[in-house]
């Protein structure tokens, strides 16, 4: 069920997905296409679309070349780009349910510090677009 969560102050929008390889992808590497549940902001004004790399790679999502993105820091570093479809589910005005699955090109972002506190460390991870 598609839920979502607006945040006016912001104009942010959070909505859940389902992550998954690209159908070409999954098909080049003869596996199964599995699908991770994520929360995602939709921001129209991203220049790139982010998942954690932890994501990526527990799906077994292979990348597909990599691209230069510059950091908070005014770093230039490389970063891994990977095809995959982002799923959502949502029901109609007659209660059928129904799925949208948008292709995408996304970065991985690193994993988070081990060393980081619990509390500083995200519950859930977010991919934008």
């Amino acid at each position: 069920m598609f839920t979502h969560k607006s945040i006016p102050s912001s104009g942010m929008l959070i909505v859940t997905a389902r992550v998954a390889a690209h159908p070409l992808a999954a098909q080049l590497s003869g596996g199964a296409r599995r699908s991770h549940p994520i929360v995602m902001m939709i921001d129209t004004g991203a220049r790139f679309s982010v998942v954690t790399e932890t994501i990526l790679t527990s799906l077994g999502i292979p990348p597909i070349g990599s691209t230069d993105v510059r950091t908070s820091l005014q770093h230039v570093v490389q970063r891994p780009v990977y095809r995959i479809i982002v799923a959502l589910e949502f029901g109609d005005e007659y209660g059928r349910q129904h799925t949208a699955e948008i292709p995408l090109s996304v970065i991985a972002s690193p994993p988070a510090p081990t060393n980081l506190p619990k509390d500083m460390s995200m519950a859930l991870p977010t991919v934008s677009f």
